[in-house]
């Protein structure tokens, strides 16, 4: 693995997962799904120096970086934006300082109210300072309706009017109460990108050259307008109201607002203060590199002065770091200098307080943990000490199959006239890992029937989009309505995959039988619901065995579902049978409530533990779960068993010897061994899986167990 580290801007490219230091730890689980959902929608092009011709339908100048990760993702406090749309975006901003709220005392940011010019104005005045754009100092402007003392909001007027970035609504009135339409807010954000310094990863909004048309009701705008919004959506600032409509005199909330103007930092010079990291979309095995931009600001979100950053990486991060906190030889230098202390061969941050690292990962698979830190030159980095922002970059492999899939239910067996059915096409390596590589090109061939009718067969050449995926619907309905039993049937072939074996995960197995000319069909029809499935299922896998009060309970559900893969309804009843004589209740009978559901409740008094099988009845059909009662290992024994079930969350695992079921519970002071050497909890941890051997050695209360596995 080769890895580079330059001072200047980072290259374009598609983001990934950041985390930051301290900070915020409660929130960098959510920034990490956030920013993966992210990556999957991104274009098909990186974001270029220079303009060039896009693909069209495709935001082909997305900022690769974000404005809004790490602190600037810390909860603001506002109570009406918990689970919306704009929650994220709201903190940001609060973050930047750029809102307050509408009421901070009470918590409130009202998403849902519309945004005046004049809110505007400040919040882009706000936003100006962290995006690189100097204000300058108070002129008047002459607008009769504004009282030009030391109101904020007037300056913030005038200061946006004198940049060029807002205008009057005439040459005496600004009219500040007024709305804020979304072709005007477009037209303000598009000019304050113009003066704003891009960023690392963001798009120069006058070198863009837009090759998207879709929005079909822009005719009323000025021409020159209607190209900023499609510059805006280019870069990602905007979405537009539907795929094909933008609404431009539509009013703007403060929900909206709040999202524009997030997207559109991630173009300019913004990061949150301290230090953030944050990556392009981790590549392919095989590609080229990976490019880590680290930032680092003070508490006003400004670049400090350039100082040593040191950047070091690690493909084993639980062994990273000893007992005391300092590096091991599990960790690997960035550059030429020494992993974990600050020293002259480490590189500066630039005047824009930025740094960006090239990880040459073209041989390697899997995950990779890049720490990076400053301080004095001779500091040791200790990792209690916190001060590092640390990012994971989990590495896709290459691509192995094409997967195929289908949104029907799992027990459906046919297709309801009038309901519709998505097929999805996604890559996947060796191991079933999503792979997202766009441009993979397979073909399919397509026949449908209607009533014993074929309507020709036809053969389609697809490939896979941004996130390695392709989607294909197909829907039949009723062409008489008037006559009954309607029928349509659906083959579906693969017929070119290149090198890539094909995996059917149908419903129905669709693609199985392809190879023998007895393809399966998929049947829409209109037949009388009935009864044609019975699904057992057990929530929890295993119960910690136990005799007091009642023992120790359980819950199963059975969902009884039609041929198309509905609830058959009420009232239909289930009879639950468990096999162990200790369960009670037993072989009790259950109705079904809405959605074709019963549950049945029971419990166990024993200590002892058990394998048990349970089975739900409804007239023919018969479905059994299995579910574990987990005993405690006694004091002062020895049991060596297989893992069935392992538990991280709880530092759990269940393993099973000849006919007993044990509980193990490990902590951090017992003695985890792998083979003959003694880890620590997080390696132990993460090697215990299903079907691997595991020996428990039980002490007396209050002393270290031992627990071992074989060498992995």
């Amino acid at each position: 693995m080769k890895f580079r580290v330059f001072p200047s801007a980072p290259r374009a490219g598609l983001r990934s997962a950041a985390t930051l230091p301290g900070r915020g730890r409660a929130r960098r689980r959510r920034w990490l799904i956030s920013l993966a959902v992210l990556a999957v929608t991104g274009s098909l092009l990186v974001a270029p120096v220079a303009p060039v011709l896009g693909v069209e339908g495709v935001p082909d100048h997305r900022a690769r970086f974000s404005a809004c990760l790490g602190p600037a993702l810390e909860p603001a406090g506002f109570v009406d934006t918990a689970g919306s749309f704009a929650e994220e975006a709201a903190d940001c901003l609060a973050h930047y300082g750029i809102t307050l709220g509408t009421d901070p005392e009470m918590g409130l940011f009202s998403p849902r109210q519309p945004v005046t010019r004049g809110q505007m104005a400040l919040f882009l005045a706000r936003a100006a300072r962290p995006a690189g754009i100097e204000l300058p100092k108070f002129f008047d402007q002459r607008f009769a309706d504004l009282d030009n003392g030391s109101a904020g909001r007037d300056i913030a007027i005038n200061q946006m009017v004198e940049l060029g970035i807002m205008e009057g609504t005439s040459a005496t009135t600004f009219e500040p109460d007024g709305p804020v339409t979304r072709h005007l807010m477009a037209l303000w954000l598009a000019r304050f990108l113009s003066i704003a310094r891009t960023g690392p990863g963001g798009a120069p909004i006058d070198e863009i050259k837009p090759d998207d048309n879709h929005f079909t009701d822009l005719s009323t705008v000025h021409f020159k307008t209607r190209i900023t919004i499609h510059k805006l959506y280019e870069m990602g600032v905007t979405k537009g109201t539907s795929a094909f409509t933008f609404s431009p005199d539509s009013e703007v909330t403060r929900g909206q607002m709040a999202v524009f103007i997030s997207r559109m930092l991630a173009h300019t010079h913004a990061r949150p203060a301290g230090m953030t990291i944050q990556a392009t979309e981790p590549a392919l095995i095989g590609d080229s590199d990976v490019t880590v931009s680290i930032s680092y600001r003070d508490r006003n979100q400004r670049p400090s002065a350039p100082k040593r950053v040191d950047v070091f990486v690690s493909t084993n991060p639980d062994e990273a770091f000893d007992d005391a906190g300092g590096c091991t030889g599990h960790v690997s230098p960035v550059g030429l200098g020494q992993a974990c202390v600050i020293d002259n061969s480490d590189s500066f941050s630039s005047l824009s307080g930025f740094v960006h690292v090239d990880l040459d990962i073209a041989d390697e698979a899997g995950a990779l943990r890049v720490w990076a830190w400053r301080g004095p030159n001779g500091d040791p980095y200790q990792d209690h000490a916190d001060t590092a922002a640390i990012l994971d970059i989990r590495i896709r492999g290459i691509p192995a199959a094409l997967e195929v899939s289908d949104d029907m239910p799992s027990t459906a067996r046919q297709v309801h006239i009038g309901e519709e059915v998505t097929f999805t096409f996604r890559l996947v390596d060796a191991a079933g890992n999503r792979v997202a590589k766009p441009g993979v090109k397979f073909s399919l061939g397509v026949e449908r029937t209607v009533n014993g009718r074929s309507l020709g067969y036809r053969t389609l050449a697809e490939e896979t989009g941004p996130d390695g995926t392709f989607e294909l619907n197909f829907l039949h309905v009723d062409q008489d309505p008037k006559k009954a039993g309607d029928t349509a049937q659906l083959d579906l072939d693969v017929l070119d995959s290149g090198t890539l074996e094909v995996r059917d995960r149908t419903t129905v197995g669709l693609l199985a039988d392809d190879a023998t000319g007895e393809d399966r069909l998929l049947h829409w029809s209109q037949e009388t619901r009935v009864a044609t499935s019975l699904t057992l299922i057990a929530p929890e896998p295993y119960v910690v065995a136990s005799s007091a009060g009642v023992g120790a309970g359980n819950r199963v559900r059975a969902i009884l579902a039609d041929q198309f893969g509905a609830g058959v309804g009420r009232n239909r009843i289930i009879t639950f049978t468990s096999a162990d004589p200790s369960v009670r209740p037993n072989n009790s009978n259950r109705r079904t409530h809405v959605g074709g559901v019963a549950t049945f409740s029971y419990h166990r008094d024993t200590d002892s533990g058990a394998i048990e099988s349970i089975t739900a009845r409804s007239g023919d059909l018969e479905a059994t779960a299995h579910q574990y009662w987990a005993a405690p290992i006694p004091p002062n024994t020895t049991t060596t068993g297989n893992i069935v079930i392992t538990d991280p969350t709880n530092n759990r695992a269940v393993i099973v010897s000849n006919n007993d079921v044990w509980l193990v519970e490990y902590t951090p002071t017992d003695h985890l061994i792998i083979g003959k050497s003694r880890v620590r909890l997080p390696t132990f941890r993460a090697t215990l899986k299903p079907g691997t051997p595991l020996t428990a050695q039980i002490t007396k209360e209050g002393t270290p167990n031992t627990y071992t596995l074989p060498t992995s």
